[in-house]
């Protein structure tokens, strides 16, 4: 950790730099927390992490809690394909299911998701590559 104080466009930088690097807002947020001592960017520059992402064109396709659940559900997708039987899963697959389309709602509601926006059961296995 560092007691060196940065200015509001060092940390749009660092920002777009980690973003560039391909990780994800909250591992952003972390990494400017532990390695280069910045405790809260909207505290430092008044605009959240996704926000400066937006301003540079470096914003994620689809939100990071809703891209989660997706992966999440990609990942039970293939456990019952190698084990149909698994009731649990079944259960929480649907479960997953359905917070994924309430969350796409509520993003959609937003502004933060296209309105034609739809998830689709059959294509989430490209989100674990």
């Amino acid at each position: 950790m560092t007691d060196e104080t940065y200015s509001d466009e060092e940390i749009e930088k660092l920002v777009v730099k980690l973003r560039d690097d391909g990780h994800q807002p909250s591992v952003i947020g972390m990494k400017l927390r532990d390695q280069y001592g910045i405790p809260d960017v909207q505290e430092a520059t008044d605009q959240s992490i996704t926000e400066i992402l937006d301003e540079h064109d470096k914003a994620l396709d689809i939100p990071e809690d809703l891209r989660s659940l997706i992966v999440k559900a990609a990942r039970l997708h293939e456990h019952l394909d190698e084990n149909p039987g698994d009731a649990t899963a079944i259960q929480g697959l649907q479960r997953t299911e359905d917070k994924i389309r309430s969350l796409a709602s509520y993003h959609k509601d937003n502004g933060s998701l296209d309105d034609d926006w739809s998830y689709d059961a059959d294509s989430v296995n490209i989100f674990l590559e």
